[in-house]
């Protein structure tokens, strides 16, 4: 039970981080953001894992192993922002949100990991529910182009990849050392890429930088629910399934801010995710 409440915690303020970056994306761009983002949750996490270190084991090839994969997930943040910019977003977006897909059957296949029928129902129905919430039919109807489909279904390869390979190293290293090294992993990709491609950091305003925090903040909270949800999850696939339904809670966050308008399909996809979440503990 623990596990599904870290999960749901995860998944609101993942949900809520995602929408509010908008902002600041379109000021400074996303790979300025995930500069600053990085400083702070480093900072973040970095804090909370001084306070923890008697729960935390430091295994050297799980630290290199850890560090290594944090390359994976960089590089779907950034083919995900590709598919967004070059791509319909009715057809790429549900396509990159389907990475729980991979990420349970690797998960699945690989731990053997038993399933009552009740649950694999409850997976389903969550997986259509963000297919669906994502989707724009009438986007995808009148689409004459295929552009950003295939970044969209690398994104999604390499986030399911990513999310199987992170619960490996998190039962080994713990969820704190876990989550700040892929933090600190991302930091490194992005200075890099920052360095080779000449940009350069622009002075950014207090208020915006304000902003960043406050994000940086809610993630590292959304970032420790997820990996501590690994750690008591009795079974990751579902911890995985009941993380995933992000894009639910940025439509609400978008509707209630942005003042962007729901669907009658985006309402039956929020009851058909919120009905697989209360029905896969069961």
């Amino acid at each position: 039970m623990l596990g599904i409440i870290l999960g749901i915690v995860n998944v609101t303020l993942m949900g809520i981080t995602n929408a509010m970056s908008r902002v600041p994306s379109k000021l400074i761009g996303q790979k300025k953001l995930m500069f600053f983002r990085q400083i702070v949750t480093i900072i973040g996490l970095g804090i909370i894992l001084l306070f923890t270190l008697k729960s935390t084991t430091f295994d050297i090839k799980y630290i290199i192993f850890a560090l290594l994969i944090s390359i994976i997930v960089y590089f779907a943040m950034l083919l995900m922002y590709k598919a967004f910019e070059i791509g319909n977003l009715g057809i790429v977006s549900p396509i990159a949100s389907s990475s729980v897909i991979y990420s349970v059957i690797l998960t699945t296949f690989f731990f053997h990991f038993p399933m009552k029928s009740i649950q694999v129902i409850s997976m389903a129905v969550i997986v259509v529910g963000i297919l669906l919430i994502s989707t724009n039919f009438k986007e995808i109807k009148g689409s004459k182009s295929n552009k950003g489909v295939i970044p969209a279904i690398l994104t999604s390869l390499l986030f399911g990849v990513f999310f199987f390979f992170a619960q490996i190293s998190n039962r080994v290293l713990g969820p704190y050392l876990n989550a700040f090294l892929f933090e600190v992993g991302m930091f490194i990709c992005v200075v890099i890429d920052l360095y080779l491609t000449k940009e350069k950091l622009i002075k950014v305003d207090k208020g915006t930088i304000d902003f960043i925090i406050l994000l940086g903040i809610l993630s590292v909270i959304s970032i420790t629910a997820y990996y501590c949800g690994f750690k008591v999850a009795a079974n990751p696939a579902i911890f995985l399934v009941i993380s995933a339904p992000s894009p639910l809670v940025a439509t609400i966050y978008s509707s209630i801010v942005y003042k962007e308008k729901l669907t009658l399909q985006q309402y039956f996809a929020g009851f058909l995710i919120l009905a697989g979440i209360c029905t896969i503990s069961l």
